[in-house]
C-alpha cells in the first residue's frame, strides 16, 4: 500500500550555525539518503537549497558524483561543526528580547517558545542540562518581568533548569 504524501519543503541554508541541524537532517533524510537520485542530481538539488556563504562554500566544487560528497563533507565541516553550533545557540539565548510586561502573554510565550527551542538543540547536540541549567536560568531571569522572578527564585531548588516552572509558576 503506497500512501501519497505531501511534498516535503526544504527551506535555503544561507549558512546561519543555528539552523544548520534544521537543514541538513532534512536534506539528509529525503535527498542525501534516496536511492532513487543520482550523485550529480544530488548535487544539483544541494546547490539549489542554498545561497550566501553555504553556496559560496561549494561553488568551487564543478558539478561531479564525487564532488558531492566533497561538497557535503565542506559543509559539514564549516556549519557542523559541534563548537561552534553550541556556541550559536548560546548567542540566540543571549540576544532574545526581554519581555517587561507580565501581562504580554504573546512576548512571553516567544520568549518561552525561543528558550525551549535552543535547550532542545543543546539536547540534540548532546549537552547535558545540568552543565547550562544555572547560566540559563540567570540569562532567562534578565529578559523576564520582575514579577516572574520573584515567584520563581524561591522555587527553583533543583539543580536542573525547569523552563516551564518558570513560566507557569509551578
Amino acid at each position: 500500500m503506497n500512501i501519497d504524501l505531501p511534498k516535503l519543503h526544504i527551506n535555503k541554508y544561507s549558512g546561519n550555525y543555528s539552523e544548520w541541524l534544521d537543514f541538513y537532517n532534512l536534506f539528509e533524510s529525503s535527498i542525501h539518503n534516496s536511492n532513487r537520485l543520482s550523485k550529480v542530481d544530488k548535487f544539483n538539488y544541494l546547490k539549489s537549497y542554498l545561497c550566501g556563504n553555504a553556496l559560496a562554500c561549494i561553488n568551487v566544487f564543478p558539478i561531479s558524483g564525487d564532488n558531492f560528497d566533497r561538497a557535503i563533507d565542506l559543509l559539514k565541516d564549516r556549519f557542523g561543526n559541534k563548537n561552534v553550533l553550541i556556541n550559536a545557540h548560546l548567542s540566540s539565548l543571549l540576544n532574545l528580547t526581554p519581555v517587561e510586561n507580565p501581562n504580554n502573554i504573546i512576548s512571553l510565550r516567544n520568549l518561552y517558545d525561543k528558550a525551549e527551542r535552543q535547550m532542545r538543540n543543546f539536547e540534540s547536540l548532546g549537552v547535558k542540562g545540568e552543565s547550562y541549567s544555572k547560566l540559563l536560568s540567570s540569562i532567562l531571569m534578565k529578559q523576564i518581568p520582575s514579577e516572574f522572578v520573584l515567584e520563581f527564585n524561591p522555587s527553583q531548588r533543583d539543580e536542573r533548569f525547569d523552563l516551564s516552572a518558570l513560566f507557569c509558576g509551578s
